[in-house]
């Protein structure tokens, strides 16, 4: 009996595991966007310890803000020049449709299957991988974005999952420096 009644605890937990996941998942995106807005409010220097499958040291970009302080700049993503803002309050890059097909990105309309809160409101989305993803002279491979549709998306934004792999980025007055 004492074996049934463990069999059925364990049972219950594992079928909790998923939920608390989630919102552990959830709390700790949310709790790294506030830090993200608040550095980059502040413009203080930020260090991020490189991950250990990190491309060779020395590798910089330079991007000077634009008349509105937006850090814009010429990407490559999978090879093909796309325009884009860095913006540390998206945890992933976020492109829309036609940008996706551009770069040789595949989807359907089933892959739409996420729904994302946008500041015009809810729209639907689909996750995708890029091969590769380029600005000034650093590299990064296998690359996570977000496709969402087009009329709820102009531009592409280059989110935390980016920067996060760099060894550092900081602002210096005008200018969005990356250090790979």
């Amino acid at each position: 009996m004492r074996n049934i009644v463990a069999l059925g605890v364990l049972a219950g937990m594992a079928a909790a595991s998923p939920a608390i996941y989630q919102k552990l998942i959830d709390h700790a995106d949310l709790a790294m966007s506030q830090r993200a807005k608040e550095t980059a409010a502040d413009a203080k220097v930020m260090s991020i310890k490189a991950p250990a499958k990190s491309q060779p040291p020395g590798r910089t970009a330079r991007i000077e803000a634009d008349a509105k302080g937006h850090f814009n700049a010429q990407f490559k993503f999978n090879g093909r020049r796309v325009e884009g803002l860095i913006d540390t309050g998206a945890t992933v890059v976020a492109i829309n449709a036609s940008t996706a097909r551009k770069i040789g990105v595949k989807l359907s309309s089933a892959d739409f299957i996420h729904t994302v809160s946008t500041a015009n409101g809810n729209a639907k989305a689909a996750a995708a991988m890029i091969d590769s993803l380029e600005v000034g002279r650093i590299r990064l491979e296998d690359i996570q974005v977000l496709v969402m549709e087009d009329k709820a998306l102009s531009t592409t934004l280059v989110g935390m999952n980016v920067l996060n792999r760099l060894a550092r980025y900081r602002v210096e007055g005008q200018v969005l420096l990356l250090e790979q």
